[in-house]
């Protein structure tokens, strides 16, 4: 099983999986606050012009963002 690790640390909007990346059956998402101090407020969304049903990471697919507004480790796992 791959793992896809991603440190956030920006409130910016970013790219997990871009369209294209390949991910079509992701086993489990898990993010984890890094500062203890504050609690972290996540947004997750998929990103698709159209259906954002389906699981399609083909370069026609969807992309995965993330945005929050502490420091956060995700791991995709795949």
């Amino acid at each position: 099983m791959a793992t896809l690790l991603h440190n956030i640390t920006t409130t910016l909007t970013q790219d997990l999986l871009t369209a294209g990346d390949g991910v079509n059956n992701a086993k489990s998402i898990t993010i984890s606050n890094t500062e203890a101090s504050n609690d972290a407020l996540v947004d997750l969304f998929l990103n698709k012009k159209e259906d954002n049903i389906s699981f399609d990471n083909s370069s026609g697919g969807f992309s995965l963002r993330i945005k929050s507004t502490e420091n956060v480790d995700v791991i995709i796992k795949k």
